[in-house]
């Protein structure tokens, strides 16, 4: 039951003044009118008039509650509309929820309330970090010793989600929240921003490559505040210019990256086709990315600041652009020629020695087919490396076949059985590629 002393808002206070007007001054206030019930209820001999009593504490007991009630109820519709977690709905809240939330709203000295789905437990309404890793968390923090309002909602609480990685997250709260409040801002010192600016778009250039590198992506950042300009205003600022410049020599170093990958995949000769297919496929999605990010309005607007500047790092970087523009075209090329080993190299995969090679003459045929009509793929280091790889194919099949474990157990003829077969297999791919051979320099 409410404090009959303490009202909890000012609304129930000046709704009793109200009601007990004909029996008070103008300008006495609750507490003292609680006096006598104090006394009362202590066990003094001095009563009030019973009437005067039930009236008024009739009144405080049924208007308080329903005025907090109300209050919480509103304040906890507007925590849950802000908990944007997917799954989320009004059937997750339980009591206990309800209750963890209602007292984070009322007690001040909690600073910070976490809302997450667990997947066993369901929704979980905690002051601290949850120890476990969660794919998605809601999370209010309070201005410190500050009394939530529906009026100062926003202003005296700092909400927000947080899903996926925290590398994620943090690239996604920097550039949708930071980099903006940065950029726009008018009121800091000229000297302080270029140079926190300059330290912000090094840490936004690393976090960027590095969170997207995670999932084999080579993603080129592009500073906000190099588009507030058109690039004659901004060519005149040196301190913008140089910030740019970095980005630029970022890029750079990007695009050197996934050029020379190619080099460093082809140093392992020990992988078969289909290690060379998705090698491929993933060197096709990744020089056609940057290819077309190169062509973002973004890109072209900082590459004719500095072109306009003349900037010595302009030249590199557009000999990088045209060779990425010619790579994505010699990928998308050898990729459309090698998926057609994809699926017989899948049912290769998949059979005994005994059984390859009534399957190798069709290979051949497939590879005669690549070294005739590819335009990139038909020199003789890259035709060399594909036969290498269809023999690491086959070597594998045997390999796997044979077990030194049933020949040591005493399973003699079974073994030789399977020598036989993976010599056989061996010696069959050898003809037929001495076969294909001649027939294709004749």
């Amino acid at each position: 039951m409410a404090d009959l002393m303490t009202p909890r808002s000012g609304r129930s206070s000046s709704g009793k003044s109200k009601h007990s007007g004909k029996r008070r001054s103008k300008g006495q206030n609750v507490v003292t009118t609680a006096a006598p019930n104090e006394s009362f209820l202590e066990g003094s001999e001095t009563k009030p008039m019973v009437g005067e009593f039930e009236e008024d504490t009739a009144h405080f007991i049924s208007a308080v509650p329903e005025e907090v009630d109300s209050h919480t109820k509103g304040l906890r519709e507007l925590f849950k509309k802000r908990a944007a977690l997917t799954g989320l709905s009004e059937a997750s809240w339980s009591e206990e929820n309800n209750t963890a939330l209602d007292k984070f709203i009322t007690d001040g000295t909690i600073r910070i309330l976490i809302i997450y789905l667990d997947p066993f437990a369901g929704l979980r309404v905690q002051y601290a970090m949850p120890s476990q890793v969660v794919e998605q968390l809601a999370y209010f923090i309070r201005e410190e010793e500050s009394v939530i309002m529906e009026e100062s909602f926003e202003s005296c609480v700092q909400f927000g989600t947080v899903r996926g990685g925290g590398m994620e997250s943090l690239l996604r709260l920097m550039n949708g929240t930071h980099v903006p409040q940065v950029t726009l801002s008018t009121a800091w010192p000229e000297s302080i921003k270029n140079n926190y600016s300059g330290h912000m778009h090094r840490f936004l250039t690393n976090l960027t490559d590095t969170r997207f590198k995670l999932v084999g992506n080579t993603v080129l950042y592009i500073p906000m505040e190099a588009l507030q300009h058109s690039p004659e205003v901004a060519a005149r600022d040196k301190e913008l210019v140089q910030r740019l410049e970095m980005v630029m020599i970022h890029w750079t170093r990007q695009i050197k990256e996934v050029l020379n990958a190619q080099e460093t995949v082809e140093t392992s000769d020990s992988s078969g086709p289909l290690v060379e297919i998705a090698f491929w496929r993933s060197r096709c999605t990744d020089l056609s990315g940057i290819s077309q990010q190169l062509q973002k309005p973004g890109v072209c607007h900082i590459q004719t600041i500095l072109q306009l500047c003349k900037s010595s790092y302009v030249p590199p970087f557009c000999r990088l652009a045209k060779q990425i523009q010619d790579g994505s075209l010699q990928a998308q090329s050898n990729l459309s020629f090698l998926s057609l080993l994809r699926e017989p190299c899948e049912e290769l995969a998949q059979l005994k020695p005994r059984e390859v090679a009534p399957k190798l003459a069709h290979l051949l045929n497939l590879i005669r087919v690549i070294w005739v009509n590819s335009v990139y793929y038909n020199t003789r280091e890259r035709l060399t490396a594909l036969f290498r790889k269809m023999s690491n194919e086959i070597i594998r099949l045997c390999c796997r076949e044979i077990s030194l474990d049933r020949l040591f157990q005493g399973y003699v003829i079974s073994s030789k059985q399977t020598l036989s077969d993976c010599i056989q297999c061996c010696l069959s791919w050898k003809e037929l590629y001495l076969h294909a051979s001649q027939l294709h320099h004749k």
